[in-house]
């Protein structure tokens, strides 16, 4: 999952600190969510 999160990270920048949620069972597949971390900008 972290090396899929770094693949994506140089397509969508906000997944460099995005936090990583599950696995969720989905059936017969495994469900991963990539959480936005909330930051403060300054």
């Amino acid at each position: 999952v972290d090396e899929v999160r770094d693949i994506y990270s140089a397509t969508f920048p906000e997944l460099t600190n995005a936090t990583v949620e599950g696995p969720e069972d989905k059936g017969d597949k495994l469900v991963y969510k990539f959480v936005k971390t909330a930051g403060a900008k300054g």
